[in-house]
């Protein structure tokens, strides 16, 4: 496992507009429009680190400190973006850096939506004995494709809706009442759809 990721950037649009929000929300006025637009991005983002899905076009980093002895599972799932989608670079014992090449080097192959790296004929053996040593950047597509308004299945547009309604509803960080999740609720959903194994 990466010893840290970052997701560096994202294109496209989002997969719930502001109007689909507003209508969920109940909200017929303009004044909080920046708010619920920054509550569609952060309800994706959290269904996406829980799912380990990406729901629209995305950009990951993965850092580690050295190669493993066998093959590398990637952290999110989606459709490697061809030719340019996958990068593996890593500092070399003289202090430069080198890049693999795909089919050269390193194949990956899908298993349940996760993306499973391996080298043709071991990794390399000249890594620098410092953090954040190998670095892979990814470029993924939603499973369907570009479009992640084809691709986002419904419970999980659900899900979405349940985060913005309760960050919308409660902008502080206490509550003074004693409120219980639905059985069918946010989790339950992430659950049925969160990307953990390779297979």
């Amino acid at each position: 496992m990466a010893v840290f990721s970052i997701k560096s950037s994202f294109s496209g649009t989002e997969p719930i507009t502001l109007t689909e929000a507003k209508d969920y929300l109940r909200v017929d006025f303009s004044d909080d429009d920046s708010y619920i637009t920054d509550l569609i991005t952060m309800a994706r983002e959290m269904v996406e680190k829980e799912t380990n899905t990406t729901l629209v076009q995305n950009t990951f980093i993965e850092y580690f400190n050295t190669f493993p002895s066998g093959d590398i599972t990637l952290q999110f799932a989606g459709n490697v973006v061809p030719t340019t989608g996958l990068a593996i670079t890593y500092t070399n014992t003289a202090g430069g850096t080198t890049t693999l090449t795909l089919t050269t080097d390193f194949l990956y192959t899908k298993g349940q939506g996760l993306i499973k790296i391996s080298a043709v004929d071991g990794w390399p053996s000249d890594v620098e004995d410092q953090a954040n040593s190998v670095k892979i950047t990814y470029v993924l597509n939603p499973e369907a494709g570009i479009d992640s308004a084809t691709y986002l299945p419904k419970p999980l547009k659900q899900a979405m809706y349940l985060l913005m309604g309760h960050y919308y509803d409660n902008r502080s960080a206490v509550t003074f009442g004693n409120p219980k999740e639905l059985p069918l609720g946010y989790k339950r959903i992430i659950n049925n759809y969160k990307n953990t194994i390779w297979s």
